[in-house]
């Protein structure tokens, strides 16, 4: 970008430091500090404990795969959204992969 420019300016590096200086200085919506808040210290942006990621599969009619423990085909990453939201979805695409 900075070749385009002819006095080389970077407004892209520009709004870049203006948004991490944003987010230092804790000037965002309180929704968005909340979550990030949640992801410092639970470890998702939801604020729920760890120890609650896998107890959606406990109503599954199979068994889940420690990929830590044997050796899997495929790892699929649930990540925070399907672990602490939509769990009806979560089990229904879970099925689908059996």
């Amino acid at each position: 970008m900075v070749e385009v420019c002819p006095v080389g300016n970077e407004p892209m590096q520009d709004i870049l430091q203006i948004r991490r200086k944003l987010v230092f200085d804790a000037k965002m919506p309180d929704e968005l500090s909340d979550a990030l808040r949640s992801l410092d210290e639970q470890g998702n942006s939801f604020g729920e404990s760890s120890r609650k990621r896998t107890r959606w599969t406990r109503d599954l009619d199979f068994p889940i795969k420690d990929a830590s423990k044997e050796t899997v085909e495929y790892l699929w990453y649930v990540g925070d959204f399907f672990l602490f939201s939509t769990k009806t979805v979560q089990k229904r695409l879970v099925s689908l992969q059996k």
